[in-house]
């Protein structure tokens, strides 16, 4: 589950959006599409060494199911566009409550959260 951390200046940082977990997440359905005795391509192994959401998602090949669940489900849709923008960086930067804890939400959410859609695709 994402966590909010409180920070000494009294902010809230999101725990790296479940950024390692999510990660991992992506990382799992892209290693879905590799068979045990294939050796990848190095760019597509080099391109999928990256922390940029969107990316991985095309990677995984899941992009086209991404823009059919925003069009099916706004709100998952909307949550996209709040955690798609993350990046490892953002996890040394203080955040507003408010932004944590819509970040937090837009990830967590179980009906229409990012990190249960990619579950459901690995």
């Amino acid at each position: 589950m994402p966590r909010l951390c409180s920070t000494p200046a009294g902010g809230l940082v999101p725990t790296t959006w479940r950024g390692t977990p999510s990660n991992a997440a992506w990382k799992a359905c892209i290693a879905r599409l590799t068979n045990q005795d294939d050796y990848p391509d190095k760019k597509f192994a080099n391109d999928c060494y990256t922390h940029d959401i969107a990316a991985l998602v095309k990677h995984a090949k899941l992009d086209n199911q991404r823009k059919i669940e925003e069009i099916a489900n706004p709100i998952f849709g909307i949550n996209w566009l709040i955690a798609k923008d993350w990046n490892e960086q953002a996890r040394y930067q203080p955040w507003s409550e408010l932004k944590a804890r819509n970040l937090f939400t837009a990830v967590s959410d179980s009906n229409n959260g990012v990190l249960p859609w990619i579950r459901s695709r690995w």
